[in-house]
C-alpha cells in the first residue's frame, strides 16, 4: 500500500514538473528572439543575458537614457552597436535594435543583402510575411513578420505574429565622417510586450 501511494506521489511529482517545464518553454516560444534571447523579462533580467553572451555596457551613453539602455558587441558576425528598449512602468523588454555604425553606401548595401539573405533563410522557410518598403525614407528598408501560426489573409498585419524584424540602411544628414555615414539597422520588435507597453501608453493619454 505504501508503495503505491509512492508511486502516485512521485508520478504527480513527475507530471508537475514536465507540465511546468512545457509552460515555462511555451511561454518564452511566444516571444521574438534577438541574439538568441526571448525579448522577455525585465531590462535587468536582460541586461545580465548581454552581459553573458559577451556585449557590453555603454556606461557613459546609459548615463544619458531612461527607457532604453545601450550596449557594444557583435551580431550575427557584425561589430555593432545595440539598443535595448523597455517599459518605463513595469521594467519590460520589449524591443532591440543592432547597428552597424560608419559604412560606406556600397557597404552598407552590401551588409544588407547578405543581413537580409540570412534572416530570409532562416524566417521565409517557416511561417513569416516579407514586405519591401519602397516608399520609406530610408535608403533600402525590409519588413520581415516571424510567424506563431501559418500566416492567412485574415490576419493584421501583427496578426498572430512574434513580432517584427525589420532591417535598413540610414543616410546621416552629418556629413563630417563622409563617406562613411550610412549605418545598417536590425530591429526586432515582440508583439506581446509591445503591445503592453503600447497600451500602458495610451493609458496615460
Amino acid at each position: 500500500m505504501k508503495m503505491k501511494k509512492l508511486l502516485f506521489i512521485t508520478s504527480v511529482l513527475i507530471s508537475a514538473l514536465l507540465f511546468g517545464s512545457a509552460t515555462e518553454s511555451f511561454a518564452q516560444n511566444e516571444h521574438l528572439k534577438f541574439a538568441g534571447i526571448p525579448l522577455d523579462g525585465t531590462i535587468t533580467q536582460f541586461h545580465q543575458k548581454l552581459i553573458a553572451k559577451g556585449y557590453k555596457s555603454d556606461i557613459e551613453l546609459n548615463k544619458r537614457l531612461s527607457a532604453s539602455r545601450a550596449y557594444e558587441g557583435v551580431f550575427a558576425g557584425e561589430k555593432c552597436n545595440v539598443y535595448v528598449y523597455f517599459d518605463i512602468k513595469t521594467n519590460k523588454v520589449y524591443r532591440a535594435k543592432a547597428v552597424v555604425m560608419s559604412l560606406s553606401e556600397s557597404t552598407a548595401k552590401q551588409k544588407y543583402d547578405s543581413m537580409l539573405s540570412k534572416l530570409m533563410q532562416k524566417y521565409n522557410e517557416t511561417n513569416s510575411i516579407l514586405k519591401e518598403d519602397k516608399e520609406s525614407h530610408f535608403v533600402s528598408s525590409y519588413f520581415i513578420l516571424p510567424m506563431r501560426e501559418e500566416y492567412n489573409e485574415f490576419l493584421t498585419t501583427w496578426g498572430n505574429s512574434y513580432g517584427s524584424i525589420s532591417i535598413y540602411i540610414v543616410e546621416s544628414e552629418d556629413k563630417f565622417n563622409y563617406p562613411y555615414h550610412f549605418s545598417l539597422h536590425i530591429d526586432y520588435e515582440d508583439q506581446l510586450n509591445s503591445d503592453a507597453h503600447n497600451r500602458n501608453v495610451e493609458d496615460d493619454l
